[in-house]
């Protein structure tokens, strides 16, 4: 009876051992994330949605910003003022950043179309050179409250060969798509005096917003009025100056329903038809 004691104590010896043994051998939870650019407006890494990268393949990496309450970051278009944010990548062959659907604000007489909270930002990599990925992402970016500040950082971030599948991050990417546009599956024009119009029998648009992709082609910051006939949606744009051409960009609409769709728009020039066409 006097060896019990001893024997429970290499026992328990053993089973911390073997303990810390397998948390040592376990993958890092966060292994497709890099380590943080960290200020007191925000806090930015570069994520991976999958832990492993498949042979021939491009993988999506994305920018991740935690913007502090009160800030914010710029869309593609920064609206009246501000810049988008920019990446250079070396290490792999990158795609050009996917843009989800922005907010409209508006601050001191001016319209932006920003980011708060949180938002990813992603792109397609394919590795250079041999089995698995390791891409340096030089990235600058502008964030903003009563001040703006430019900020940039390096990231680094290495995945290994392996099959592809989705990793710990895969959910932030699927969040983003939900705000990404889809090119509309409806005929867009737009007017010269500056009515943007769908043709799509029986959508019932509840509201609309419109975002151009480029800045001063419409006032930014006007309203935008929307009228739903039979045959089509219109809404009331600004021009910013008369005989409004070609129109790019995303309209946000909120159907009868409260569904919301983001569509990206290529509107040809064109009148509109007479009511009831």
């Amino acid at each position: 009876m006097t060896r019990l004691p001893h024997l429970f104590v290499r026992i328990t010896l053993r089973v911390a051992a073997v303990v810390l043994l397998a948390a040592f051998c376990m993958p890092a939870a966060r292994a497709a994330e890099s380590a943080a650019f960290t200020t007191a407006r925000d806090s930015v890494t570069l994520v991976s949605e999958a832990d492993s990268v498949a042979a021939g393949k491009p993988v999506r990496l994305g920018l991740r910003f935690v913007l502090r309450p009160g800030w914010h970051t710029y869309w593609s278009n920064p609206g009246d003022a501000g810049a988008a944010p920019e990446i250079q990548v070396t290490g792999a062959t990158a795609g050009p950043l996917v843009f989800p659907v922005p907010e409209r604000l508006r601050e001191a007489g001016f319209t932006s179309y920003a980011y708060t909270g949180s938002v990813l930002l992603p792109f397609r990599a394919s590795p250079v050179g041999g089995p698995g990925l390791s891409a340096r992402v030089h990235a600058s970016w502008l964030v903003c409250a009563a001040i703006c500040v430019p900020e940039d950082a390096v990231f680094t971030l290495s995945l290994p060969a392996g099959d592809g599948a989705p990793g710990g991050q895969a959910d932030l990417f699927a969040e983003a798509d939900r705000h990404t546009p889809r090119p509309s599956p409806y005929p867009a024009h737009v007017t010269g005096e500056g009515v943007l119009w769908l043709q799509a029998p029986g959508l019932q648009a509840r509201s609309a917003l419109f975002f151009p992709a480029e800045s001063g082609v419409i006032d930014q910051g006007a309203p935008q009025s929307v009228r739903v006939r039979q045959d089509r949606v219109e809404l009331a744009l600004t021009p910013s100056k008369p005989g409004l051409g070609r129109l790019a960009g995303v309209l946000l609409l909120t159907e009868a329903g409260g569904r919301v769709d983001r569509l990206s728009i290529q509107a040809t020039p064109l009148p509109l038809p007479p009511t009831g066409e």
